[in-house]
């Protein structure tokens, strides 16, 4: 699991004790199942909306970019047939038509930007909640591997009781994470060397965050319940050392 801190000191705030994260993690997993579900799946709704005025926008600035591109694409076609009649010569046609096409591809790059990303509706979510659901046992006192693997994308440390974690509901997070999240040395050759320190890594978490997930549900662990997986360990939380835990949970709505 990646961990990434929105402070750019990383000794401001504390090592979070592994035990802390298993609690998280299925808690988070119950509410997005039991608790929160409907919550969940609003979110994917909500995005639906959100997906259609920006589809309506989208549109819009494709169809002036295609206008463009006729406009400038018949202005070339003309100064093409200026040089072929003579009348005009080399040195200036080259350096028109250079301009002329680099405005084309300047235009197609706009067009592309728009282009409209793959996001995961409302109905395919429940369909994937169901599957993940089948797959996961939050029943003892930690997730395994295969479940954080998966499905966690990242858990980000806001501070030292504060946490964000971004889920997905696909299992894909071995692929997309390397694209979401490049580091150095880690990910595709055109992404791996983009973030080369902390700081870099925590803004982009926070970029990625706001451009790919949506906000689900949030919650607070009291002593309470942290002690009831430190039961199930054999072990106790000191009522007076601890602090209620506050997450925050995302889920992503976007094919990657």
């Amino acid at each position: 699991m990646m961990i990434y801190m929105k402070s750019h000191v990383p000794c401001d705030v504390r090592s979070i004790p592994a035990w802390q994260f298993e609690l998280m993690g299925m808690l988070v997993f119950k509410g997005i199942w039991k608790t929160h579900f409907d919550a969940v799946i609003n979110a994917f709704d909500e995005m639906d909306e959100r997906e259609q005025e920006k589809k309506s926008s989208t549109i819009s600035i494709a169809d002036r970019c295609e206008a463009q591109i006729r406009k400038i694409t018949r202005q070339r076609d003309r100064l093409l047939d200026l040089y072929t009649d003579d009348k005009i010569d080399h040195d200036v046609f080259t350096s028109k038509y250079a301009a002329y096409t680099a405005a084309i591809e300047k235009q197609k790059e706009i067009i592309s930007e728009c282009a409209e990303e793959q996001k995961i509706d409302k109905d395919e979510a429940g369909a994937f909640l169901k599957k993940m659901q089948r797959m996961i046992n939050v029943s003892g006192t930690q997730l395994d591997n295969e479940t954080v693997e998966k499905f966690i994308d990242r858990v980000i440390v806001q501070s030292d009781h504060c946490f964000e974690w971004l889920v997905n509901v696909t299992g894909d997070a071995q692929t997309a994470t390397p694209e979401l999240f490049p580091m150095r040395g880690y990910g595709s050759d055109k992404t791996s060397t983009r973030i080369v320190n902390y700081a870099d890594a925590a803004k982009n978490a926070i970029e990625v965050r706001d451009k790919y997930y949506a906000h689900a549900f949030a919650f607070t662990i009291p002593f309470e319940e942290a002690q009831k997986l430190r039961d199930k360990c054999g072990t106790h939380v000191r009522p007076g050392r601890w602090t209620d835990l506050l997450v925050d949970v995302y889920v992503r709505t976007t094919k990657v």
